[in-house]
């Protein structure tokens, strides 16, 4: 079974106050809220989905991200921290990046790892509680 997921996240009150172009964001758990990347945003943009992902899969380092995205992420964190997560697993294994800006720079440059999303979760502030991680405590399962 594939799951992928492309976006951002932050507290709701980030999401608000940025009024982002990006779209309505879905809410999450904990007050959090998700910015999705879509297809047709990546299209618009001339960017391809997970492109953290093709860069890891094609050996290519440092990891940059497109500048739109960089660029709204830098833009969105004015308000606060707000993450960057991206996936593409299918049958467990995968590739799972991240990246995190506050204040118009970076506090997690974007990396990729086994365990990149709940350690851009962990720094924005998602408390796990009884989940098994971060991840499952925002239930982003549900949209990949």
């Amino acid at each position: 079974m594939a799951y992928t997921i492309i976006g951002f996240i932050a507290s709701r009150d980030t999401i608000n106050q940025s009024h982002s172009t990006l779209g309505k964001p879905v809410l999450l758990p904990q007050q959090f809220a998700m910015l999705p990347i879509t297809s047709s945003i990546c299209n618009q943009f001339n960017f391809t989905e997970w492109p953290l992902a093709y860069l890891v899969e094609e050996d290519i380092s440092p990891l940059t991200l497109p500048t739109q995205i960089a660029n709204w992420g830098m833009d969105l964190s004015r308000f606060g921290k707000i993450g960057y997560i991206e996936a593409e697993l299918f049958g467990g294994s995968g590739i799972k990046a991240g990246a995190v800006w506050h204040k118009e720079n970076f506090v997690i440059s974007p990396f990729n790892s086994n365990d990149a999303i709940n350690t851009v979760l962990i720094e924005i502030g998602v408390e796990k509680g009884e989940a098994i991680d971060e991840f499952a405590a925002l239930n982003l399962g549900a949209y990949g």
